[in-house]
């Protein structure tokens, strides 16, 4: 299994064993153990992904992953590893200001009615 981003549980189901595996690692399992298969090279991984792609006439007969139905394919505009978190990170920037400038307006406001008591 590679992992490209974030994290994943990998568990066993022979023997219920899990290991975390994290964004650039990739772990291996067989029917005794889960391992992990050291480090994983982002960028070479989706090269060869999209060499995969264009390529032509692969047959995927009697393949593991013809078994398990996966297909190695890629969206038609490549793969991306933008998290969702970072699209949504503008928009939290921008709330974070305005909650931000709205205390700094009430308190302001706040030391100013204070200030016209005396």
């Amino acid at each position: 299994m590679k992992v490209f981003e974030g994290e994943v549980d990998f568990k066993s189901k022979a023997t219920g064993e899990t290991i975390k595996v994290k964004g650039g690692e990739k772990a291996e399992a067989n029917s005794n153990k889960l391992s992990q298969a050291g480090s994983l090279d982002v960028g070479e991984e989706i090269e060869s992904w999209l060499s995969l792609r264009n390529a032509e006439n692969i047959n995927w007969e009697g393949s593991d992953e013809k078994e398990v139905g996966i297909t190695p394919s890629a969206p038609e505009s490549g793969i991306k590893t933008e998290s969702k978190f970072l699209k949504k990170l503008p928009i939290i920037a921008v709330i974070i200001v305005i909650i931000i400038a709205g205390i700094i307006i009430a308190w302001l406001r706040l030391v100013k009615k204070r200030e016209n008591r005396f």
